[in-house]
């Protein structure tokens, strides 16, 4: 199985994907997010030896379109054969403006809608997430139907992760420090294990 590894929105979006402000005045950009937690995850996977391509590459600061996006993981699905590739697009979850912060928080895993093999795969991150999280305290929000275009327009399996709130105070520290980046892209990576020995 190849993974696509889609790391969601471009530089071009920052004023509308990044937190209030902190203490000390900085803000969270959910793109740089998004490509840090790329750049593990295929860290993990080469130790794997499990084989990835991007849609867009994490040091990439060209901005790609989603059309674009879904072209790339659909290119690979035509040439692999589209049970054998599994698109994963990262990202992190707001609620409201970057004005101020909310109370909502947690871990969602989205696919499109409709009865398809990616959420049967969903359900393997669902109870991967709830493992790996739970120590933190982390809830995870469960699965959603959504025809977020990347989900809609691949032919092959794919997956959109919500992971954390960037608007929540609480699940930011987790999202920005080392230790949360770490289980995160743990989630992902056995996820992947477990999908491979289906």
């Amino acid at each position: 199985m190849i993974i696509v590894i889609d790391a969601g929105h471009n530089y071009s979006d920052t004023w509308q994907k990044m937190s209030p402000k902190k203490e000390d005045g900085s803000r969270f950009y959910e793109y740089q997010s998004n490509r840090r937690i790329a750049r593990k995850l295929s860290m993990e996977l080469d130790k794997l030896g499990v084989e990835y391509t991007y849609t867009i590459h994490p040091d990439d600061r060209n901005d790609m379109s989603l059309q674009n996006r879904v072209g790339k993981a659909n290119a690979v699905a035509y040439k692999e054969g589209k049970d054998n590739v599994l698109f994963i697009s990262l990202h992190s979850d707001a609620l409201g403006t970057a004005e101020k912060w909310y109370d909502a928080n947690g871990y969602s895993i989205f696919t499109s809608v409709g009865d398809t093999k990616s959420d049967k795969y969903a359900k393997v991150f669902e109870e991967v997430a709830k493992e790996k999280l739970g120590p933190y305290k982390k809830k995870v929000r469960g699965q959603y139907e959504k025809n977020f275009y990347v989900l809609k327009h691949t032919i092959c399996p794919a997956i959109l992760l919500e992971q954390l709130f960037y608007t929540s105070k609480e699940d930011l520290e987790f999202l920005e420090s080392d230790e949360g980046v770490k289980v995160l892209v743990d989630i992902i990576v056995e996820a992947i294990k477990r999908i491979l020995d289906m």
